[in-house]
């Protein structure tokens, strides 16, 4: 046979050529089928991601529109005890005692003499103006014993003409002290939490700070940070006038 190196040759190269129709043939499909699962999870990946930012928007929108409700609730409260202190002068829980309508509502619930009963009516005025109630070792007690009385009769005068319990009526005769102090004297803005605590009364910072968010509806810090800014304010407006 002549040129047998040359069909050798010729059958090799077709043989590579089917060979390699064939692996072509198999890998395609193949490499069809990888390329689209992979823009598959390149779509999830995608779609992931969009939702993840607008979750992370929508948690962002709404903490800030709760911080914006939140400091808008907080400026109204204290404007209205601004707008309390300026008009009256006085406290901003505190109520003057009407002893005569007292009587006539209240004296069979308290079953005291009219005498009596107005006697500690008036002690208990003098209680409130005496700012007696900023010593700490004021309890339920004491105070009993100053107005003259036991504690049943105490007890059932703070609730009748003050709609109170012992320990709400103290709490918020200090916490309106301090308010008023902090309004009237810039002095006591600089002093810390701990001194205006043990200036009205409270034995803790902790238990201060709680109680006159509790009663005032706003932090001591955030009051006296808006007195402040009033206070700069009402220089700064002097100064250029």
């Amino acid at each position: 046979m002549k040129h047998p190196k040359k069909y050798l040759d010729l059958y090799s190269k077709i043989n590579d050529s089917i060979n390699t129709v064939e692996k072509e043939a198999v890998e395609e499909p193949v490499k069809q089928i990888i390329k689209k699962n992979e823009n598959n999870y390149s779509q999830k990946v995608k779609t992931a991601f969009l939702l993840a930012g607008i979750t992370v928007l929508l948690i962002v929108v709404t903490a800030l529109v709760l911080w914006l409700f939140h400091k808008k609730k907080l400026k109204k409260k204290y404007e209205a005890i601004i707008d309390n202190l300026k008009a009256s002068n006085t406290a901003i829980t505190e109520t003057p005692i009407e002893v005569q309508k007292a009587e006539d509502e209240n004296q069979a619930s308290v079953n005291i003499a009219d005498d009596t009963l107005k006697t500690i009516l008036k002690r208990l005025e003098k209680f409130e103006s005496s700012n007696r109630f900023t010593k700490q070792d004021v309890n339920f007690a004491y105070l009993a014993n100053y107005l003259g009385t036991n504690s049943k009769y105490l007890n059932n005068i703070l609730k009748q003409y003050k709609d109170k319990t012992f320990s709400e009526y103290i709490n918020d005769l200090r916490i309106n002290y301090i308010i008023k102090q902090l309004y009237e004297k810039p002095k006591y803005r600089e002093y810390k939490t701990s001194y205006l605590a043990e200036e009205c009364g409270f034995s803790s910072r902790e238990v201060f700070t709680t109680t006159f968010k509790k009663i005032a509806g706003i932090p001591p810090s955030y009051f006296i940070e808006n007195l402040k800014k009033e206070q700069h304010s009402a220089g700064h407006l002097e100064t250029t006038n």
